[in-house]
């Protein structure tokens, strides 16, 4: 059982990882919220490059064969509640919506249930014990026309990937220790290569971030301390993942290779090199209950996004010539701001906000909800998306 629960966990979070999604017209997941509960993480996977290869990969293992969307809700939940109560507050729903129970468990006082529905494929509940820290209750719906008949032994085994990234998807957690993992240097130059990619993850630690042209990222933090994080290798990946509340005094980060931040709470500001030849390869940001700051962007090359739940986003760029900048926000609200020389194509909506154009740009076919604008001879392609927010499109001169 709890592997099953993981493997669809590591597929949202392994996409996740992957890049800040594009936008998508979302399936709603229409599940109640647990008793007495906050949400604090929203995981959503629309259909896309991502989801084919997920669907590939997984789809005949979980006897799913359209897969159309994996979402994820996770509560903070009462300490005392009971998990037999928070399951049975479920059963009402489970039979109005003619769900099937495969799984349903309150082992060592935790509780999880998986159910299946031919139509709607799969419901996965799972609620930490009463007492425990930060307790939370996570609910995962899998979008897809399902048969029950082909769906594999919950008892086969993860592979280590998979076992490490579930093990690491609370923010509270530090990633658990893995072969060639080691603690972050403080002050010293961390080698990208021969790892492709670099994430740096974070939770409640303010960050201020300085893309440079180096192959190389360095940590400074406050003096005295020494429990910096662990560094590990995994696939074409180098992953530092920093301890909780760490109070980082500098980060500087390589811009020629991809970069990936993952604030959870605390702050990110991002600034880059004045060098014309440091230019990013690739950024993307994806944050839950950050605020975050880019300063200074040249979007001139390569392809950077930003996704961020429950935190402000403001965007400033130096330049806009070429490449392409996704954002896209959910709760708060985007500003961006651009140079008046800029050539660019920016498409604009909001859902339940508002849009302001403050740059005297007339937009084709304006509407409330949706405007776009063309800036020179539209060189790069911008894309923001603001929901339950709203959006400011501004000059920086």
């Amino acid at each position: 059982m709890k592997v099953s629960i993981g493997v669809i966990l590591a597929c949202i979070v392994v996409a996740l990882l992957a890049c800040a999604c594009g936008a998508a017209e979302l399936l709603q997941m229409d599940v109640p919220v647990p008793l007495e509960s906050k949400l604090v993480t929203e995981i959503n996977l629309p259909e896309g490059a991502i989801l084919d290869t997920l669907a590939h990969e997984y789809g005949q293992w979980l006897g799913i064969a359209d897969l159309k969307q994996i979402s994820a809700n996770m509560y903070s939940i009462d300490t005392k509640t009971s998990s037999a109560d928070i399951l049975g507050f479920y059963d009402k729903y489970i039979a109005a919506q003619s769900w099937k129970t495969v799984v349903r468990s309150l082992e060592d006082k935790s509780g999880a249930a998986i159910l299946y529905n031919e139509k709607n494929g799969m419901l996965i509940i799972q609620i930490d014990p009463p007492g425990k820290a930060n307790r939370q209750a996570t609910i995962v719906r899998i979008f897809g026309a399902l048969d029950p008949a082909k769906m594999s032994n919950p008892a086969v085994r993860l592979p280590g990937l998979f076992q490490r990234v579930v093990a690491g998807a609370t923010p509270e957690a530090p990633t658990p220790a893995a072969s060639g993992s080691l603690r972050i240097p403080a002050d010293q130059p961390i080698s990208v290569p021969p790892s492709q990619s670099l994430d740096i993850k974070s939770t409640r630690s303010d960050i201020n971030a300085r893309l440079v042209g180096r192959n190389t990222a360095k940590l400074s933090v406050v003096d005295g301390i020494n429990d910096t994080g662990e560094l590990t290798r995994v696939d074409d990946r180098l992953v530092l993942t920093l301890t909780p509340k760490l109070a980082v005094a500098d980060l500087s980060l390589p811009c020629a290779v991809p970069v990936l931040l993952e604030p959870t709470e605390g702050s990110l500001l991002v600034t880059f090199s004045s060098n014309p030849t440091s230019l990013p390869a690739k950024l993307s940001v994806v944050s839950t209950g950050a605020p975050v700051t880019i300063d200074g962007l040249p979007l001139v090359s390569g392809t950077h996004a930003v996704k961020a739940l429950n935190g402000e986003v403001n965007v400033t760029l130096s330049s806009a010539k070429g490449g392409a900048l996704s954002v896209e926000t959910t709760g708060k609200d985007l500003t961006l701001s651009l140079p008046r020389s800029s050539s660019a194509l920016v498409d604009a909506s909001v859902t339940s906000g508002h849009i302001e154009n403050l740059t005297g740009v007339q937009s084709d076919h304006p509407s409330e909800e949706h405007i776009h604008l063309e800036f020179g001879t539209g060189g790069a392609n911008i894309m923001l998306k603001v929901i339950n927010g709203n959006l400011r499109i501004r000059f920086s001169d």
